[in-house]
């Protein structure tokens, strides 16, 4: 059985992609909604402000479920995008019989703050609890998170990777321990439209950098695989 996801990451308010979204069971956004400061993170109605409108609409008009993570950008909910999707920091949710979605997001106080090890521990741990929990051993699960895993030592790991601040260890060792079919990651921008795929314990594990552009996964549980195409 065929699942279509798609996902998007750091929209920085604007607009996510616009695509026909029948035959796709749900969207995930990888973080950085926001912008960072403003003075419109006052709780009043985004779709009133033709500032803030159209990206809040999006939000507000979705047919399908938009399971988000929270970037170091989404330090107000000015759109309203987190009252509107489902936040999954630190959780694990089903977005499909056999497939769930596991989230690692995390924001301070200032959108230039960047998670240390020691922020993005706890969010990783409460996601390895859930899995314990929530998981079956026929059970898939696709890894949304605004952090990139660090994979040091691997040579398929795209290039000029600048370490600290940028991807984090916690994150790769919920990849190893949970194997998920992908990995839909934010933050770097550079890394924007671009995929890998690594090996971790025998499993195919695609990495993909959507960006604001976009992109859908489809992913086949019988063959314990995914596969992406680019939105245009």
């Amino acid at each position: 059985m065929s699942i279509r996801i798609l996902c998007c990451s750091d929209t920085h308010g604007t607009v996510p992609p616009i695509v026909d979204e029948r035959s796709v069971v749900a969207w995930l956004h990888g973080g950085d909604v926001t912008d960072g400061p403003s003075a419109l993170g006052d709780g009043s109605d985004p779709l009133k402000d033709p500032l803030r409108n159209a990206p809040a609409r999006w939000f507000a008009d979705r047919t399908i479920p938009v399971f988000a993570v929270h970037g170091n950008h989404d330090t107000v909910d000015e759109y309203h995008a987190f009252k509107r999707a489902t936040a999954v920091d630190g959780a694990i949710l089903q977005i499909a019989l056999g497939l769930f979605v596991a989230g690692i997001g995390w924001n301070g106080a200032r959108y230039f703050e960047l998670p240390l090890e020691a922020d993005l521990r706890p969010v990783c741990r409460s996601v390895e609890r859930q899995a314990d929990l929530k998981l079956g051993s026929a059970d898939k699960l696709i890894l949304l998170t605004h952090y990139p895993p660090r994979f040091s030592t691997l040579r398929d790991v795209p290039g000029d990777c600048d370490g600290g601040g940028i991807w984090y260890d916690c994150v790769r060792e919920i990849v190893e321990s949970l194997k998920p079919l992908a990995v839909v990651q934010g933050h770097v921008h550079k890394w924007f439209r671009s995929s890998h795929t690594i090996q971790v314990g025998g499993q195919n594990v695609l990495i993909v950098s959507p960006g604001p552009l976009g992109a859908v996964l489809t992913v086949d549980l019988d063959r314990n695989e995914a596969m992406h195409e680019w939105i245009e």
